[in-house]
């Protein structure tokens, strides 16, 4: 529950941001996040959004102690359309087509997000001052939280951030197949 939660002063809300519900038989709970019920004024600030993530910051990975306990949800999702390029210990995301590339959205406590958006951004290079001389760009792209009821390939789609690279440091880099980095990670020796 999201209550009076201030991030940089401005009220985030008073409904619940996250919901959960038990996975029959698996003894685990899915969580997911509802954007709607979050009350965020549009600022120049960076909105409170979950991440995207699909390489070293998946759970399990080099790079997953970075979200602490700060994770209050998370949920499979994809991206509809990009490539993932293997740079040896993490992938590179690049938007130039492609099929959907699997990962997470990680929604993070609000009383946290600020100091983790700096540190993810330091991770990826990325340079909220000077985005052009970045390694990776900080972008919101719609991600579908995958669903195993449903129907369709994608379910429920929410806005989230993204790290991205640039498709000038991929041309001979390996593609991970079928834009699924844990599955790449673990057939290669």
């Amino acid at each position: 529950m999201v209550t009076q939660a201030e991030r940089g002063g401005k009220v985030i809300g008073e409904q619940s941001a996250v919901g959960s519900e038990q996975w029959a038989g698996e003894g685990m709970t899915r969580c997911f996040f509802n954007p709607q019920s979050l009350n965020i004024p549009m600022t120049n600030d960076p909105p409170y959004l979950p991440f995207f993530v699909y390489g070293s910051l998946l759970p399990g990975q080099v790079n997953a102690g970075l979200w602490g306990d700060a994770v209050v949800a998370q949920q499979t999702a994809v991206l509809a359309h990009g490539r993932l390029y293997s740079l040896g210990d993490y992938p590179v995301l690049i938007e130039n087509g492609g099929g959907p590339v699997k990962g997470m959205a990680m929604t993070i406590r609000p009383d946290a997000y600020a100091a983790l958006l700096a540190q993810l951004d330091a991770l990826e290079g990325y340079n909220p001052a000077a985005p052009e001389q970045s390694e990776y760009l900080r972008v919101i792209r719609q991600a579908y939280l995958v669903d195993s009821t449903a129907r369709s390939q994608f379910g429920f789609a929410v806005p989230t951030w993204v790290y991205i690279g640039q498709a000038n440091f991929t041309p001979h880099l390996p593609l991970v197949p079928d834009g699924d980095w844990l599955a790449y990670w673990g057939a290669v020796p």
